[in-house]
């Protein structure tokens, strides 16, 4: 993968998904817990699905790359399409609580938009997920508007927030 993504923060390396992942990151997307927390992945999903969402190699958006830290996958994140493309990530649970995730995601963010220059990012969390949340304000986007979202690991729409951040540079 010579033209492969690849972009690396103090203790992680975010790059293309290769299919050697795929069974990594199918297994912490699944998990209940992780699974109710994203809107596409449930842990009755199957495999073939799972793997169409991350095309190995893929670099520009819409893609979902991998995250890795130490050589081994610990999660993924991506960026979907549009003049304000959400941006969209999940941790395995044992890497959560490290501040790894506030390292990616604003590495990832800044990257996007120097790369592709949308208007802007946006991100959608569930209420019952503050820690995401507090990743996103860290990461300087801004929580603009309540919603009910839609998750196929959840029984009903549940209460959230719709993230913004500004693709304008600021100097």
């Amino acid at each position: 993968m010579a033209d492969a993504f690849r972009l690396v923060t103090p203790r992680t390396l975010i790059r293309s998904v290769a299919a050697a992942d795929l069974a990594t990151l199918y297994a912490i997307a699944t998990r209940p817990e992780v699974a109710r927390m994203l809107f596409v992945f449930a842990p009755d999903m199957g495999r073939a699905a799972f793997d169409a969402i991350f095309p190995p190699g893929a670099r520009v958006p819409p893609f979902r790359a991998a995250i890795e830290r130490d050589g081994q996958v610990i999660g993924s994140i991506g960026i979907g399409a549009g003049a304000t493309p959400p941006v969209y990530y999940f941790l395995a649970p044992e890497a959560a609580g490290q501040g790894l995730a506030t390292e990616v995601v604003g590495a990832f963010a800044a990257e996007m938009l120097a790369r592709h220059a949308p208007a802007g990012l946006t991100a959608e969390v569930f209420a019952d997920n503050p820690a995401s949340c507090r990743v996103l304000e860290k990461c300087g986007f801004a929580r603009v508007e309540a919603h009910r979202f839609s998750s196929v690991a959840r029984p009903a729409p549940a209460p959230g927030w719709l993230f913004r951040r500004s693709g304008a540079v600021v100097p």
